[in-house]
């Protein structure tokens, strides 16, 4: 699935989740960067949600499908990613944990 507008509802909560209270009501929080989130999955966090720019990222994503159901790793658009992206430099992926 390739997300490609800025009105879906994954991006809308990601958004969101940027905030302090969303994250503390939710008790989700974003990872942006491989190496991060690898630490995150080393710390026994939950992988809920892989986002990735294919535009940007040249990451092997079967790394993230034992932790999660294959349609839970979503494609999404340069322009949505750099809306949502917190960091400069992603390397082209973002997790929901």
């Amino acid at each position: 699935m390739i997300i490609s507008s800025r009105k879906n509802n994954l991006i809308k909560f990601i958004s969101k989740l940027k905030k302090k209270k969303y994250r503390i009501s939710t008790n989700l929080f974003l990872v942006e960067g491989e190496k991060e989130i690898c630490l995150a999955l080393k710390a026994n966090f939950v992988l809920k949600y892989v986002l990735v720019c294919k535009e940007i990222c040249n990451c092997n994503l079967e790394i993230y499908s034992k932790y999660i159901n294959i349609n839970n790793i979503l494609n999404i658009k340069k322009l949505i990613f750099k809306k949502i992206a917190y960091r400069k430099k992603t390397g082209g992926i973002l997790a929901i944990f």
